[in-house]
């Protein structure tokens, strides 16, 4: 009896230990399928903006009424709680524009955009021209592409931003 209850013991523990390899195979083969290194974004197929010295983007609205720059904190990439700056000034002299400001962010590839949540930028007190959004959730690896659409006294216009993340 005490040779069979060994036995049975020591075949639930190669039963285990086979287990838990064949786990550990399954694993290792699903990681290097789906890669487990987060591999750079392809400028090939995304042509991402790129910021300045001082991690600003800035480019022209669609129409060329505004200059948009923004830039965030932390810098862009996938986090979640981020805050954007946003300044628009006049394409034509360079001065601050008030007005209604929006933040739309969307993945093509994915076909969402930040779910569940609009953005609102709220002017910063005694800066004509320049906004802060707060609480923006860029959390997925990506293209993103961000528009700025901007409505003030010269005209409705945006100007859209591609991001690789």
């Amino acid at each position: 009896m005490t040779n069979s209850t060994t036995a049975d013991r020591q075949r639930g523990a190669w039963t285990t230990i086979g287990a838990m390899a064949c786990l550990a195979l399954a694993a290792s083969l699903s990681a290097s399928a789906c890669g487990t290194d987060t591999p750079e974004p392809d400028d090939t197929e995304c042509k991402s903006a790129k910021p300045d010295a001082d991690g600003w983007y800035s480019g022209k609205t669609a129409n060329g009424l505004y200059n948009i720059r923004w830039k965030t904190e932390p810098d862009v990439t996938p986090k979640l709680l981020l805050e954007f700056t946003i300044e628009v000034t006049s394409a034509g002299d360079g001065s601050p524009v008030a007005g209604d400001v929006e933040l739309k962010g969307f993945m093509p590839q994915h076909g969402h955009g930040f779910e569940g949540y609009t953005p609102v930028p709220s002017p910063v007190s005694g800066q004509t021209g320049s906004y802060k959004v707060t609480g923006v959730v860029m959390g997925m690896l990506g293209r993103w592409d961000l528009t700025v659409k901007v409505k003030a006294k010269a005209g409705a216009d945006e100007a859209m931003f591609t991001i690789c993340l």
